[in-house]
């Protein structure tokens, strides 16, 4: 090959780069080379021989013509091109369209999961996206504040349900679509509270009672008469249900008011 200079062969590259990424093949080996040479010659690093010849042959030869079935990897892209779908699965998809389109084989699993993500798409695409109401999203912003109420093993040991808090909080904030699936498993999750949001156990005006600790917590505590002044709501200090009472002549914020005074 000619002897090019280090501009023509960034230019190039850079061209190539261009070229695999409209491609869809921007994960291809080949493309992760290209790129990673024309990021070298960019920031003015150095390419051995080896680099700069297998890097010129490839320039040479331009975009490998992608393998496997074409009317499959034209349904992906559609089905990525879809309003409505989630950014986690339309990066799936993308991902399934590369490893097809260097003629991998995918897996059984990998097969049902594309096709259960085309099949979901196409839904979609026919009757728009899901939006929840706003009675819902009410109630889904009330989750997220309530999610503080809960600990680290929780959510460790309960993946769903993260992954669920995780893509509602990016649908609150403009971030992502609804998903039907995640909104409905973390409502789920948080049936309890929500219900005793929605029906109180404990009315503003009447009296209860709170175990109060003594000074001393050797001395132990009694229970005190609570005049209940406001409630329930999601404490913004540690998310739980809570309510306001007058307790020994001081407004406090628990979420420990019994109906009977316990032995």
């Amino acid at each position: 090959m000619p002897r090019k200079s280090r501009e023509l062969r960034l230019g190039q590259a850079k061209e190539l780069t261009a070229a695999y990424d409209a491609a869809g093949l921007a994960d291809d080996y080949r493309g992760r080379f290209v790129r990673d040479m024309s990021s070298r010659l960019d920031r003015g690093r150095g390419l051995s021989k080896k680099q700069r010849d297998w890097l010129d042959t490839l320039i040479e030869e331009g975009v490998p013509a992608p393998k496997g079935d074409p009317e499959l990897i034209a349904r992906i892209e559609s089905a990525v091109a879809v309003e409505g779908m989630r950014d986690f699965d339309t990066r799936m998809l993308s991902e399934f369209a590369g490893k097809i389109r260097r003629g991998w084989d995918l897996s059984e699993k990998q097969m049902k999961w594309m096709g259960d993500l085309l099949s979901k798409a196409e839904e979609l695409a026919k009757s728009g996206p899901w939006t929840p109401d706003e009675a819902t999203v009410k109630k889904l912003k009330l989750c997220v504040k309530l999610s503080r109420g809960y600990n680290t093993v929780y959510w460790q040991t309960h993946g769903g349900t993260y992954k669920a808090l995780e893509s509602v909080k990016r649908f609150l904030d403009g971030a992502d679509v609804a998903d039907e699936w995640c909104v409905n498993k973390l409502l789920k999750a948080m049936a309890r509270p929500l219900r005793e949001l929605d029906n109180p156990k404990f009315a503003p005006g009447q009296m209860y009672w709170l175990y109060v600790r003594r000074q001393y917590p050797e001395s132990g505590g009694e229970y005190a008469p609570a005049l209940i002044a406001d409630g329930p709501y999601v404490s913004e200090k540690n998310g739980k249900v809570v309510y306001s009472a007058l307790v020994n002549g001081e407004i406090v914020e628990t979420s420990n008011i019994t109906k009977q005074r316990r032995k």
